[in-house]
């Protein structure tokens, strides 16, 4: 209720939904609108939830709708740790209430059991009745990158080159869950199933992206402008 409801908030931010969102409550500083929209969301897709799982014929309803919420939460932490390298980077002296010690070591672990929970959360979408959830919950948030960056009114050849690597992270994401366990099993040693190969590869490959992100991330002057604006944009708020 809470997360999603600032979700809203700084979509609107950003200038993606009605300045309603941006509006705070005068005594508990919350976004009103924000949970109000979240609380009904979230009876609708319970509601979905329980019929589904009373014409499942696997009963599996439930279990989708905590994986499907999992991997798209997981998938927005994945950014942080990005983010923190280019803000620390780009700026260095500004002052931090609490800075984190050893924050690159924590950044690039953070980005690698992410990537194993995304790539977990849509295998676990795959099952012999829906072979494919776990494929069509990439594609959508695949598709949702790639609305987002053609709504921005910003410099489209900027954002392709910094975001990239997102889009080649959900790509590979697709092609292991397909050789992986939960698709085909070209990854599963047969002498030893128990082996998770898949794993390992996923970990390597995070690497891989964290490094192509954070090499690719926005320009300092570029981060400073954004951190500029935020700090600015908060604070004609209070």
């Amino acid at each position: 209720m809470g997360s999603t409801a600032r979700v809203l908030y700084g979509t609107a931010k950003e200038g993606y939904l009605t300045s309603n969102f941006f509006k705070v409550h005068g005594k508990y500083r919350v976004p009103t609108l924000g949970i109000v929209v979240t609380f009904i969301v979230t009876l609708v897709l319970l509601l979905i939830a329980a019929v589904g799982y009373l014409v499942s014929s696997i009963g599996g309803a439930w279990s989708a709708l905590t994986a499907i919420v999992t991997t798209t939460g997981v998938f927005s932490y994945i950014i942080g740790p990005i983010a923190l390298m280019g803000f620390r980077k780009a700026h260095p002296d500004l002052h931090r209430p609490f800075a984190l010690p050893g924050y690159s070591v924590f950044a690039i672990l953070a980005f690698i059991v992410s990537a194993l929970m995304i790539y977990w959360g849509a295998g676990s979408l795959n099952s012999s009745t829906d072979p494919y959830g776990g494929y069509i919950l990439l594609v959508l948030i695949l598709f949702g990158i790639v609305l987002y960056t053609f709504a921005k009114n910003r410099d489209f050849v900027k954002d392709l080159k910094s975001g990239a690597w997102v889009v080649g992270f959900l790509l590979f994401n697709l092609l292991l869950v397909f050789v992986g366990p939960y698709g085909q099993g070209y990854l599963v040693i047969k002498s030893a199933p128990s082996v998770p190969i898949d794993w390992f590869v996923d970990i390597i490959a995070a690497i891989f992206f964290y490094i192509w992100a954070v090499r690719t991330a926005f320009p300092d002057t570029e981060v400073v402008k954004a951190i500029d604006r935020s700090i600015s944009m908060t604070e004609s708020t209070d």
